[in-house]
């Protein structure tokens, strides 16, 4: 059953591939937008190739686990910590955005929310 699907999927999953990419891209551009706006305190590593956003958080002066708390507690959010892919991780935070648009939104809304209240505007 698998080889079948397999085979369908490569035949005919096209415009579905490019319609998802199209997605991805939109909600990676949403992200990179909050990203702008805070780029102060939080920058975007461009993509490559996949739906997890790396972000650069470094510019926080936060530890590893303060920065895990601001996530969690604060913007409401339970992105990967950096530091877990290792040393070179601290300071980052990995975020999937393979969701809906209004899932994604809603991400955006709290995160902007967050950076708001805790850091404010420069």
């Amino acid at each position: 059953m698998s080889h079948v699907a397999f085979e369908a999927a490569y035949r005919e999953g096209k415009e579905w591939l490019e319609d998802l990419k199209i997605h991805l891209y939109g909600n990676y551009k949403m992200l990179e937008s909050v990203c702008e706006q805070y780029n102060h305190l939080i920058k975007i590593i461009p993509i490559e190739a996949t739906y997890l956003a790396w972000l650069d958080c470094r510019a926080m002066g936060l530890r590893d686990k303060e920065l895990r708390e601001f996530f969690v507690k604060d913007a409401k959010l339970g992105l990967n910590a950096g530091i877990s892919f290792g040393r070179e991780g601290s300071g980052f935070m990995r975020l999937n955005f393979a969701l809906s648009r209004a899932k994604m939104s809603q991400i955006i809304n709290l995160l902007e929310k967050a950076l708001e209240k805790r850091f404010g505007r420069e």
